[in-house]
C-alpha cells in the first residue's frame, strides 16, 4: 500500500495555506497593493503547485488553468478600474450588493442568530491568539478574514507535520474541519454562485469559480457533510428586508 510521507503532507498543507491566502487576498478591496500582489509569480505558482499534488481533482485543476490565463490576458486581465467599479457594485454598499461578503448576510434569521455566529467565528480566532483589530474596517465574518484564518491554520498543521507534532497536527486539522463546517462551508457556495451570476467581469467570475472548486476539494478532503445556505434562503432575507 502507498503512503503519502510527511514531506508531501507538510508541502500540501503549505500550498493550500498559499491559495487560501491567495483567495483572502484576492477578496480585498483593489488598491495599489492588490495589483502589486495579483501581479507577482507568487500568485500563480502558488496555484499551479496545487495541482500535481492533488490530481483528483479534474474540475479544481482546469479552473487554476484559467485563471493563471486570465491574469496573463492583455484583453481580459484586470485593470483597477473595472475592478473597482466591479467590487463596489458586488460587494462594497451592504443595502444593494449583489453579493454580500460576509457570513452572518445568509441563512441567519435574526439579529440574535447573527450576533451568536460572530461571536462564535471570534472564539474560533481567539483560541489561536487572533483577534480582529478595532480599527479594522472588516467583520469577523468578512470573507477575506475567514480565508485568511483558514490559510493561518493551514500554516500550522505544516509546521505540526515538519516537526513531528502529531497531537498539533491533529487539533490544527480538526479546527479546519470543524470551521468549514459550522462557517465557510455553509455560506461560501451561495456566495460563489451569486458572484458568478451577478458579474461578467473575468477576475471575479474566475475568482468565484476558484472559491467553490477548492472549497469542494477542501470539503471532501476532510469528509465534511455540509448543511448549506441555498440562494432561496438568500432571498428570502432580501424580501424580508424589503417589508
Amino acid at each position: 500500500m502507498n503512503t503519502i510521507s510527511a514531506d508531501t503532507k507538510a508541502l500540501n498543507a503549505e500550498v493550500r495555506a498559499q491559495i487560501y491566502k491567495i483567495l483572502a487576498k484576492s477578496f480585498l478591496y483593489p488598491t495599489k497593493d492588490f495589483f502589486d500582489f495579483i501581479g507577482t509569480q507568487e500568485y500563480t505558482q502558488a496555484l499551479l503547485r496545487y495541482c500535481p499534488l492533488n490530481a483528483s481533482s479534474s474540475e479544481l485543476q482546469a479552473t487554476i488553468q484559467a485563471v493563471c490565463e486570465m491574469l496573463k490576458s492583455g484583453e481580459q486581465g484586470p485593470t483597477p478600474g473595472t475592478l473597482e467599479y466591479e467590487y463596489n457594485r458586488l460587494f462594497a454598499h451592504l443595502g444593494s450588493a449583489k453579493c454580500p461578503p460576509y457570513e452572518t448576510e445568509y441563512g441567519y434569521e435574526n439579529v440574535f442568530q447573527k450576533t451568536q455566529a460572530m461571536a462564535d467565528i471570534a472564539g474560533f480566532y481567539k483560541a489561536y491568539g487572533l483577534e480582529v483589530a478595532d480599527d479594522h474596517a472588516e467583520r469577523v465574518d468578512f470573507i477575506s478574514t475567514e480565508l485568511e484564518f483558514m490559510s493561518h491554520l493551514a500554516v500550522k498543521e505544516a509546521y505540526a507535520i515538519e516537526n513531528e507534532e502529531e497531537e498539533h497536527r491533529e487539533i490544527c486539522a480538526d479546527t479546519q474541519q470543524k470551521f468549514i463546517r459550522d462557517h465557510l462551508g455553509r455560506w461560501l457556495t451561495v456566495f460563489t454562485a451569486l458572484l458568478v451570476n451577478a458579474s461578467s467581469n473575468p477576475f471575479y467570475v474566475s475568482l468565484g469559480k476558484l472559491a467553490e472548486k477548492f472549497l469542494d476539494s477542501e470539503v471532501q478532503r476532510f469528509g465534511i457533510e455540509l448543511q448549506k445556505v441555498t440562494a432561496l434562503d438568500f432571498e428570502a432575507e432580501l424580501a424580508q428586508m424589503e417589508q
